[in-house]
């Protein structure tokens, strides 16, 4: 399966994507860590909703207001018969 991230913004460092209105950390590495594809999970933060970034909380129209094109593609794999 492939996702496809049109928008998203970089943070820190790191790049995080939109997708069907949920947002992942794309894959990135810092120092001599590697970070795969994670989905985030959302968060409440004040009366709305939104998502911890960096242990910063961010509300959704914050993380919209720093989104842009960005226009990537990563392929997932989704088959847990063969994976051991």
């Amino acid at each position: 399966m492939i996702l496809k991230f049109k928008y998203g913004f970089e943070y820190e460092g790191f790049l995080y994507g939109w997708n069907n209105k949920e947002l992942y950390r794309l894959p990135s590495t810092s120092g001599n860590k590697s970070y795969g594809l994670k989905k985030l999970d959302s968060i409440v933060v004040g009366n709305s909703v939104g998502y911890r970034i960096k242990q910063q909380k961010f509300s959704i129209n914050q993380l919209k207001n720093r989104t842009i094109f960005i226009d990537k593609e990563y392929q997932v794999i989704k088959n847990e018969v063969d994976i051991p």
